[in-house]
C-alpha cells in the first residue's frame, strides 16, 4: 500500500470497495475515536447513499466520507459532521500511475445534504486527483452549515474553501456544479485551481500531466454572514503555470445569482486570482445577473430562529423588508400578522406545534415551531 492510499484501509469504519450497485440507508456512522476517515467508496459504480448521517469530532484527517475513482453514485438527504472535510473526491493510485491511465470520478450527485467541516473543505475534488477525469459532478439544494479552514493555521492555508477544487496532479475537470447552496458560516467560500504540494510538502503532487478547470457553475448561491476572518468568503482561483510543465487554466467558471452578505456577485473585481501581465491563467468568467436579488434572498436566506423554544420566549425572524408572514396554531387557528424584520412574542401562543408561514406574493415557504410549556 503506498503513502497515497492510507485512508483506505482497515481503519475506517464503513469501507466500499470495488462494488457494483446497492444501496447504502438509514444508517448513523460515528466515527469519533477512529484514527482516520469514516466512509470510503473505492472504485465503485453504480451506489446509492441515502438518509445517512456520519459523524466524527476528531481532529484530524478525519474526514466524513471519501470517493475514489467512483462513478455512477448519488448522496441523498445526508448530514455529515466531521474534523476535516466533509465530502472529499480523490484519486488515489500508484505513484507511479498518470492520471490519464487511472479511473475517472464522474457522474455523481449529491442532493440534500448538510455539511458541517472544522477542518479543510466542506465539499472538495482533491487534494490527490490521480483520476483521469472529474466530470458531471454537482451538489445540489444543499446546506453548508459550517466550514473552517485550519485550527491551527488559520487565515494562512490557500487551498481550502467551502467548496473547494486543488488539484495536486494533472487531470481534468469538466461539468462541475454547485446550485442552490445556503452557506450558513464559513472562511474562504470558494476556491479553484492547482498546486504542487499540500499540508507543508507531506503530501506531493506531480503537474508534469496536462489538465484544467473548465466549465463550473455556481448558481443561486447564497452567504449572508461574515466570520469576521481575513478570508471571510474569499473568491480564488488559480491556474497553474511552470516552465517544462504543462499549463492548466480554470476557465468557464460562471457566477448565476451568487449573493454574498446581501450583494450579488456581478464582476470579478473581488474575485482572486494568479493572473500576472503576459500570463493568464484564469479567463471567462461569466456573471448571470438576470434574476432579481431580492427573489432570491426572500427565497433562500429567510432566517427564523430559535425553532424550538419555551412558551414566552421570542421568535426573531429576519428578512427583506417588504417580507409579511402569518402564524398559526397546529388547529388553523391565525396566531398573528408579521412584516419585516421582527420579534415575534409566543406568550400567548399554545404549546405544541405551531407554524410560520413566509408569504411575499411570489414565493412562500413554511416554519414549523414548536413550544415547550
Amino acid at each position: 500500500m503506498n503513502k497515497e492510499e492510507k485512508g483506505m484501509d482497515n481503519r475506517v469504519v464503513l469501507s466500499v470497495s470495488a462494488s457494483t450497485g446497492g444501496t447504502i440507508e438509514g444508517i448513523i456512522i460515528h466515527g469519533h475515536r477512529a484514527p482516520g476517515w469514516v466512509c470510503t467508496n473505492d472504485k465503485s459504480s453504480g451506489l446509492s447513499y441515502r438518509n445517512v448521517k456520519i459523524i466524527s469530532t476528531r481532529y484530524a484527517s478525519t474526514d466524513g466520507i471519501d470517493i475514489n475513482q467512483c462513478t455512477d453514485f448519488t448522496f441523498e438527504n445526508m448530514f455529515i459532521r466531521s474534523c476535516d472535510d466533509a465530502v472529499a473526491i480523490k484519486g488515489l493510485d500508484a505513484e507511479t500511475s498518470a492520471p490519464v491511465d487511472c479511473r475517472p470520478n464522474k457522474n455523481l450527485l449529491f442532493e440534500k445534504m448538510q455539511l458541517w467541516n472544522d477542518c479543510n473543505n466542506a465539499f472538495g475534488m482533491g487534494a490527490e486527483t490521480r483520476a483521469s477525469l472529474y466530470e458531471n459532478i454537482s451538489l445540489r439544494n444543499s446546506d453548508i452549515l459550517f466550514s473552517y479552514d485550519d485550527p491551527n493555521y488559520h487565515e494562512t492555508l490557500d487551498e481550502r474553501s467551502a467548496m473547494n477544487i486543488c488539484a495536486l496532479h494533472g487531470t481534468y475537470f469538466r461539468n462541475i456544479v454547485f446550485e442552490n447552496i445556503r452557506v450558513n458560516r464559513c472562511e474562504r467560500l470558494i476556491g479553484l485551481g492547482f498546486k504542487d504540494n499540500f499540508w507543508f510538502g507531506s503530501i506531493q503532487g506531480d503537474q508534469s500531466y496536462p489538465g484544467g478547470i473548465d466549465g463550473v457553475i455556481f448558481r443561486n448561491i447564497i452567504c449572508e454572514s461574515n466570520s469576521g476572518s481575513k478570508i471571510a468568503n474569499d473568491i480564488w482561483l488559480y491556474g497553474w503555470y511552470k516552465e517544462g510543465t504543462p499549463t492548466k487554466q480554470v476557465k468557464n467558471i460562471t457566477f448565476d445569482n451568487v449573493i454574498i452578505e446581501g450583494n450579488l456577485l456581478q464582476n470579478d473585481q473581488s474575485i482572486k486570482t494568479n493572473n500576472v501581465s503576459g500570463i493568464i491563467l484564469v479567463k471567462d468568467l461569466f456573471f448571470n445577473t438576470g434574476l432579481d436579488v431580492t427573489e432570491v434572498r426572500e427565497k433562500y436566506a429567510v432566517k427564523v430562529y430559535p425553532t424550538i423554544l419555551n412558551q414566552g420566549e421570542n421568535i426573531y425572524l429576519e428578512g427583506d423588508p417588504i417580507l409579511k408572514c402569518s402564524a398559526y396554531s397546529s388547529l388553523g387557528q391565525l396566531l398573528g400578522d408579521y412584516s419585516g424584520k421582527c420579534i415575534i412574542s409566543t406568550a400567548e401562543w399554545p404549546s405544541g406545534i405551531n407554524f410560520i408561514k413566509i408569504l411575499d406574493g411570489r414565493l412562500s415557504s413554511q416554519v414549523t415551531a414548536i413550544i415547550v410549556r
